[in-house]
Order: C-alpha cells, then sequence, then structure tokens
C-alpha cells in the first residue's frame, strides 16, 4: 500500500514537472474577461457561466504567456477578448476549409 502511494506521489511529480505552473490572473480580471465575452456578469451558481469560465481559464493554461500578459497587467481585458475572438475565427475559417 505504500508503494502504490509513492508510484502516486512520483507520477504527480513528473506531471507537475512537465506541466509548468500558469500564472492566471486574479479572479477579478477572470470575470471581467468572462462578462466581455458572455455579455453578462459571472453567476458561480449557473451552470452556462462555469463551463464557460473552464473554457477562459484552460485557453489562458494553454497560453502561459497570455495569461502572465493578462495577469501582469501588459494587455487588457478588452485586448484579450479581441484575441480570443480572432483566434476564434481562424479556427472556424480552418475548419470550413477541412470540409
Amino acid at each position: 500500500m505504500a508503494e502504490e502511494n509513492l508510484d502516486e506521489e512520483v507520477v504527480a511529480e513528473e506531471a507537475t514537472e512537465e506541466t509548468p505552473e500558469v500564472q492566471l490572473p486574479s479572479e477579478e480580471i477572470l470575470e471581467q474577461i468572462f462578462e466581455v465575452i458572455a455579455g453578462t456578469e459571472f453567476n458561480d451558481a449557473d451552470q452556462g457561466h462555469l463551463a464557460v469560465m473552464q473554457q477562459i481559464i484552460l485557453l489562458l493554461q494553454q497560453d502561459p504567456e497570455l495569461s502572465q500578459d493578462l495577469a501582469s497587467g501588459d494587455i487588457t481585458v478588452s485586448q484579450f477578448a479581441l484575441k480570443l475572438y480572432r483566434d476564434m475565427e481562424e479556427q472556424a475559417e480552418e475548419t470550413e476549409e477541412m470540409e
């Protein structure tokens, strides 16, 4: 049993080494991003809102530089939203070209 716990700790340490810690913006900035994207105030009791917020967080985790820029104030929430919309348009165009 102790060996199983040790194995789990090693796997967890390896996963941490492979995935560097991403500095996410503050909760306040995340909520501002949500409001710009969704057009409404974030409600943590709404499952749809939680799903959108999770997508925002995943996007920021995938782009640590962008997340750092937001957290440090190097880019504004509006600039982030604009980049997000442009990225989504590119993905939509790529999807259409594949079809």
